[in-house]
């Protein structure tokens, strides 16, 4: 499963610092989920989220990946998506919660 983010960008010089804070949805047995972060297509970060208290991540977004663009995409890869089940609809497949997003120029 992947879910999008997109945002409108001014024309930047160089990259860009992401710091999110994101909390992973778990149900046994799964108690961890895996992501996967790109921008437009380029990964740039890895995590694995666990537990229910939020987990703050900070990474760098080289210009390269963006360079562009005036929409800046960001997808997120949910590697351990949970599937539906009778006691959770697809929702569940889309495993992280995004509490806060920002983006620095560096």
């Amino acid at each position: 499963e992947t879910s999008r983010l997109r945002l409108q960008i001014p024309p930047l010089r160089d990259g860009l610092k992401a710091t999110l804070q994101m909390a992973a949805v778990v149900r046994p047995p799964q108690m961890t989920q895996r992501v996967i972060i790109s921008v437009h297509g380029v990964s740039v970060h890895k995590v694995t989220l666990s537990g229910k208290q939020p987990m703050t991540v900070s990474f760098f977004i080289p210009h390269a990946a963006f360079s562009n663009a005036s929409t800046f995409e960001m997808t997120f890869d949910y590697l351990d998506g949970i599937p539906p089940s009778k006691a959770a609809s697809s929702i569940y497949k889309r495993s992280i919660k995004l509490v806060s997003f920002r983006l620095d120029a560096v």
